[in-house]
């Protein structure tokens, strides 16, 4: 009886193992990279997934960073044709730093369940035709001290609206000969212990086209030091691979943020 009992579970677990490994995450491309896939040739972009019998083919001075489920990456910057076992053998006997791994393994997971935000944000990034005025914070980021909002206007002596949303709590106002402004205190230190999620935009006051809103977060005091302990990796592992760098900021903030949803 034991015997009818053992033998599924041990099934299963190999199951479990093979499906692990069925798929990599193309996390990011630069220049030109192909992905050959079903008899097909295309460009490969972020968010694709290589199968058993894909390849893809990096042509000169191009790279493509992959991702398996557990959060094991590799960054591919050769010239020449990968196949998914080529790929599935180098992840193999890649080292992941315990930081980078989790980051990626939720990244893995986002991109499975279909819930990659940034496009949300780079579409309406592309829609607003106005002036790029907002300097910081910048979208998507982290602050640890005391927020001072920062924009560039084309003239100072034009009244600019400046709209503030702490934690759902909205507030807004009209400046003019100005270039920043600090959060106001009774937004800042409610609940100071606690994490806040702040959004902000500045644009011409008599303007009919909103810019689209900024996000940032200034962490919990108990995260704090984690925080800056995974941006300090990202950026020492990848501080030369800049547009790299910035959607692994953004992808991170993205983790943080829904935790704290």
């Amino acid at each position: 009886m034991i015997k009818y009992i053992i033998i599924p579970v041990i099934c299963f677990h190999f199951a479990v193992h093979l499906h692990a490994a069925d798929k990599f995450l193309v996390y990011h491309v630069t220049k030109q990279v192909h992905w050959l896939h079903d008899g097909k040739k295309e460009i490969a972009k972020r968010g694709v997934f290589l199968l058993p019998k894909h390849s893809i083919i990096i042509t000169a001075k191009a790279d493509v960073m992959v991702v398996q489920d557990d959060g094991k990456s590799l960054l591919l910057d050769k010239p020449g044709t990968f196949s998914f076992e080529q790929i599935k053998l180098l992840l193999r006997k890649t080292k992941t730093e315990s930081v980078s791994k989790n980051f990626f393994a939720y990244v893995f997971e986002k991109f499975v369940s279909g819930g990659d935000g940034n496009e949300k944000q780079r579409v309406a990034a592309v829609v607003y035709r106005g002036r790029k005025i907002m300097q910081s914070p910048t979208d998507s980021s982290f602050v640890f001290q005391s927020p001072l909002l920062q924009w560039k206007p084309e003239y100072t002596s034009t009244p600019h609206r400046i709209e503030i949303i702490v934690n759902g709590v909205a507030f807004d106002t009209v400046v003019r000969n100005k270039t920043g402004i600090i959060i106001p205190s009774h937004l800042i230190n409610q609940h100071k212990q606690a994490p806040k999620m702040i959004q902000w935009r500045c644009y011409p006051a008599d303007s009919k086209q909103l810019p689209p809103l900024f996000t940032f977060i200034i962490p919990a005091k108990k995260d704090v030091e984690s925080i800056q302990l995974q941006l300090a990796q990202l950026k020492k592992i990848y501080g030369t691979r800049k547009p790299m760098l910035r959607l692994m900021e953004k992808d991170l903030f993205a983790k943080w943020a829904e935790s704290y949803q």
